[in-house]
């Protein structure tokens, strides 16, 4: 029963920019349950705890493939280009911002057909019209 709350919480509690930890925390749980099962498995005539310790590792990659299953489905521009295009237009729009109010104009105008090219709604509806950045075109 613990379990399924802590798998609850990890299912509602993973956000966009959680999902690649979650991934990797989930990557992480699978191969150690995995390993741990391989390892509890070939000490059955050492230990007569082994079956405890299968079914502890069992869970343990349980938990770990939902936690990485949660962690790809919520990360939705691990499989749609245009989000991941637009997350780059967004991120190079804030670096021209912050190089045109330091005065870099020749780096704003570089960044100025990326952002075009990576997404043509970004480039017109936020790049031009920050008033530095059209400050810095117009120069």
């Amino acid at each position: 029963m613990r379990w399924l709350i802590v798998i609850a919480l990890v299912a509602t509690g993973c956000t966009r920019a959680s999902a690649p930890r979650a991934r990797l925390a989930g990557e992480i749980a699978s191969l150690t349950g995995v390993g741990g099962i391989v390892a509890s498995a070939s000490l059955t005539g050492v230990s007569g705890d082994f079956k405890k310790a299968v079914i502890g590792f069992s869970v343990l990659t349980l938990v770990g493939m939902v936690t990485y299953a949660v962690g790809e489905l919520t990360d939705p521009s691990a499989d749609d280009p245009a989000l991941e295009h637009q997350r780059w237009a967004r991120e190079l729009t804030r670096q021209a911002a912050r190089d045109a109010r330091a005065g870099k104009c020749a780096d704003v105008r570089q960044l100025e057909p990326r952002v075009r090219g990576y997404d043509a709604e970004v480039h017109d509806l936020v790049f031009m019209r920050d008033p530095e950045i059209a400050r810095c075109l117009a120069e």
